[in-house]
């Protein structure tokens, strides 16, 4: 895979260790696939996309280790290697969608809602965090969804999830965050009979299916078969 140099057009200081980055050069990408992004001096990783408009393409990047934190302090004009987009992507099935995430799981989610919302779909989400001062998108997501619950702390989106079903009757469930969490969705789309989607986090080194780093107990690459992964998937790993 061929690295392509692009030039930071625009950052948004989303909270203290979180930024998105506004880039061009990539080539229509869906809701759920990511880029592998190369700073130098301080290596690649991969990051999910989460906008892209007028041919500017985001990517929300919280500021974790040594690599994250060269990211955040690059500035507008600087320049970095990316590939991409790669990965699997979000089918957008159902008109009523839930989508479930936590911490920086609302990245790639963000991307599907505004997707989803311009194929007319109603789209609810339950978006979980730990502290009021980690909450990023809000006003976007307030003026793009039908309905956003957002937990703190201890109380998760899937303390809430039973009760929004009984309010909206979502038809498919789309989330991304700590596996933890997605277990749970996974459990209870399961037992509820709805359709979901996960995207799925792992330790990407390669990006193109070789190295088998990413690999999930079911023999499936994050690279390649996923980041997006849906429930039939996912039963392998964790059913």
């Amino acid at each position: 895979m061929q690295i392509q140099i692009e030039r930071i057009e625009h950052i948004v200081h989303e909270n203290e260790s979180v930024k998105t980055f506004f880039i061009r050069g990539v080539n229509d990408p869906r809701p759920g696939n990511y880029l592998m992004v190369w700073i130098p001096g301080s290596g690649q990783i991969p990051l999910s996309i989460s906008s892209f408009k007028n041919d500017l393409c985001g990517f929300t990047v919280k500021r974790v280790g040594d690599t994250t934190a060269a990211m955040h302090n690059l500035r507008v004009g600087d320049l970095i290697g990316i590939t991409g987009p790669l990965g699997t992507s979000f089918s957008i099935r159902g008109e009523r969608i839930l989508l479930v995430s936590g911490g920086i799981g609302i990245a790639p989610l963000l991307y599907l809602a505004i997707e989803a919302r311009q194929m007319g779909k109603k789209v609810y989400a339950i978006c979980g965090f730990e502290r009021a001062e980690d909450i990023i998108f809000e006003d976007v997501l307030n003026g793009l969804l039908d309905e956003l619950v957002i937990t703190l702390g201890e109380r998760t989106p899937l303390d809430v999830i039973h009760k929004l079903y009984e309010k909206r009757r979502f038809d498919h469930i789309y989330s991304c965050g700590p596996e933890p969490m997605m277990k749970r969705v996974f459990d209870f789309a399961r037992s509820s009979q709805l359709g979901a989607e996960f995207s799925v986090e792992r330790i990407i080194k390669c990006g193109m299916g070789i190295c088998g780093a990413c690999a999930l107990p079911n023999g499936m690459r994050v690279c390649k078969e996923g980041p997006v992964f849906d429930l039939e998937d996912m039963e392998g790993v964790w059913g």
